[in-house]
C-alpha cells in the first residue's frame, strides 16, 4: 500500500466500497456484533473509535444496504504484505456482492504496491477456504491451537498470494458476463 489510503469509492456492477468512516457509526457497531456472533470470525473485534484508513464498508449498488466490511492494515516488518480481513452479514449480503467487493478492493492494493495479500482463517471457517482453494490458493501455514472460538482451541490457517496469482485468478477464474472483455491487467513490475 506504501502508505496510500483507498480512493473515496470503488464501484463495481454490485458492490460499492466506499471508506468507513463515512458510513454511520451504528451501522459499522451492528456488523461489529454481528460479526462477533460467527464462530468462525474468531469473536469481538475492538475497533479503535474512528475506523482506520484502510477499512471500507461494502455497500450493495442495489439499495444501498451496507452489507459488509474489509479491512487491509500492511504487516509491521513485512513491508507490502497486507493482511486483509472480510466480513459480509450472513442475514444482509447478496450473492457475489461481496466477492466483487473483495476483488475490487485486492486489485486496487496490488496497483499500489501490495506485494502479498495475506489471510489469517480459522479452521471452522469451510467457505473462505473453499473459496480461496477454487482460486488456486493453498494454505502456506498452520498455527496449531493457535486461536479459541466456539468453545475451543481451532488451528489458523495462513494463505497468501501476489500479483501474478491474483492476475491469473481475475482472467481465467472470476467469471465474466457473456461477451464481457477480459479485464485490463496492471503492466508487470
Amino acid at each position: 500500500m506504501n502508505g496510500q489510503r483507498p480512493p473515496e469509492t470503488l464501484e463495481g456492477k454490485r458492490a460499492r466500497l466506499e471508506p468507513a468512516a463515512s458510513i454511520d457509526p451504528l451501522e459499522l457497531l451492528d456488523l461489529d456484533w454481528a460479526r462477533s456472533l460467527h464462530p468462525a470470525m474468531g469473536g469481538w473485534m475492538t475497533r479503535p473509535p474512528r475506523p482506520g484508513p484502510g477499512m471500507m464498508g461494502i455497500r450493495d449498488q442495489r439499495d444501498g444496504a451496507v452489507i459488509g466490511v474489509l479491512d487491509a492494515v500492511e504487516m509491521t516488518g513485512y513491508p507490502g504484505v497486507v493482511s486483509v480481513s472480510v466480513y459480509a452479514d450472513p442475514a444482509r449480503r447478496r450473492a457475489g456482492t461481496a466477492l466483487e467487493a473483495y476483488a475490487l478492493f485486492v486489485t486496487w492494493l496490488f496497483e499500489h504496491g501490495a506485494r502479498l495479500i495475506h489471510h489469517e482463517v480459522l479452521e471452522l471457517n469451510h467457505p473462505i477456504q473453499r473459496i480461496l482453494r477454487g482460486i488456486g490458493v493453498p494454505p502456506s501455514a498452520r498455527f496449531r491451537h493457535h486461536a479459541y472460538a466456539a468453545g475451543q482451541f481451532w488451528d489458523v490457517l495462513v494463505y497468501s498470494f501476489d500479483a501474478a496469482c491474483w492476475d491469473r485468478v481475475r482472467t481465467s477464474v472470476v467469471p465474466r458476463a457473456p461477451g464481457a472483455k477480459p479485464p485490463a491487467l496492471p503492466p508487470s513490475r
